[in-house]
């Protein structure tokens, strides 16, 4: 599901951007009118702002919330203390990004994370306080009309949680546009702990 900004496309309210701005608890110094209007936020709390966006998107959201002919770019590395060791992958497990559906205590699959405070160095709200923010200033009527409860939709914010790979800016695409990070040669934090490990069938 992609954030609904004001005057873009996307389907979900945004967690921790837009008009969420606040229950952020990272963010970006950014110069007061630097950002082209057309790849600037006109939400309340976040006007002037670039347009965050999941470089992990589809072509559909991406060209939704970003608009045509652009691209997202990350804009933060991930850490090592952002990779947990997935048994389920390559020969004998190996470490990827953690992801909100990491989470002990929320239905998880894997439960390889308590996302406390200091659990990873680039996750997004530590220890879920925000999201229960959000979710506690929900409307009734977003339960009736989707037949969910309150632990419905804390865990579904939990799940949408992330670290800094899924994190990043809508940028204008065109010749000598590129992103960093997204490169071929790149090798993010938890690949080279994949590397330093000697693991196996990782990738």
């Amino acid at each position: 599901m992609s954030p609904k900004y004001q005057g873009r496309g996307g389907t979900g309210t945004p967690i921790f951007s837009g008009g969420n701005n606040p229950l952020s608890k990272s963010g970006m110094c950014v110069q007061v009118g630097s950002v082209p209007p057309t790849l600037a936020l006109a939400d309340v709390n976040a006007a002037g702002c670039p347009i965050p966006c999941n470089p992990s998107w589809g072509t559909n959201d991406l060209n939704a919330v970003c608009g045509q002919g652009t691209i997202c770019c990350q804009t933060t590395e991930i850490e090592f203390e952002d990779c947990v060791l997935d048994p389920n992958m390559g020969d004998n497990g190996c470490y990827r990004p953690v992801v909100g559906t990491d989470i002990m205590g929320t239905n998880s699959s894997t439960n390889l994370t308590n996302w406390g405070g200091s659990k990873h160095a680039t996750h997004q709200d530590p220890s879920g306080t925000n999201c229960e923010v959000f979710v506690a200033g929900l409307p009734s009527s977003v339960y009736s009309g989707q037949g969910i409860d309150p632990g419905d939709a804390l865990r579904a914010c939990y799940h949408r949680l992330t670290v800094a790979d899924r994190r990043g800016f809508c940028l204008g695409g065109g010749p000598g546009v590129f992103c960093p990070l997204a490169q071929p040669n790149y090798r993010d934090a938890c690949e080279q702990r994949n590397d330093l490990e000697l693991r196996q069938g990782c990738g």
